[in-house]
């Protein structure tokens, strides 16, 4: 009964996104609260942001093209898709993750939690309806 469960469960975008997302949260936050911590001596917030978020780019588009929306469209279009969406999400968390440090004084832990919880979101949308739509290469 379990297995089933499961099996129905997991047949659902959302609920594949859902887990992914999680998988990919956990990673992201691991990035970026370890790169600010060892090399926020080093680099502006700016900088560090934008390397994790370019990092977690890599491990998000994958997982998402396999197991979130299990495409087979001709991976080119997608990938340049995906750099659109995840680059203004990019721009939009390294800005919040700044406000919400150097503005707000949250600390690194609750503001990069913040930053992934309202990238993961727009990112659904982003992906499902831009860069895994089932069109021709843009």
């Amino acid at each position: 009964m379990f297995r089933r469960t499961l099996k129905v469960f997991l047949e659902r975008e959302a609920a594949r996104f859902i887990i992914v997302g999680g998988v990919n949260s956990a990673i992201s936050y691991g990035i970026g609260v370890g790169a600010y911590l060892l090399l926020a001596p080093m680099f502006h917030i700016v900088v560090i942001g934008l390397v994790t978020s370019a990092s977690s780019f890599v491990v998000s588009y994958l997982n998402q093209r396999l197991w979130v929306f299990r495409s087979t469209h001709p991976w080119w279009p997608q990938l340049r898709r995906s750099f659109v969406v995840y680059g203004a999400l990019s721009v939009l968390g390294t800005l919040l993750l700044w406000a919400l440090l150097e503005v707000a004084g949250l600390s690194i832990w609750i503001s990069q939690a913040v930053v992934i919880v309202a990238c993961s979101t727009l990112s659904y949308a982003g992906q499902r309806w831009f860069t895994f739509r089932n069109v021709g290469s843009v």
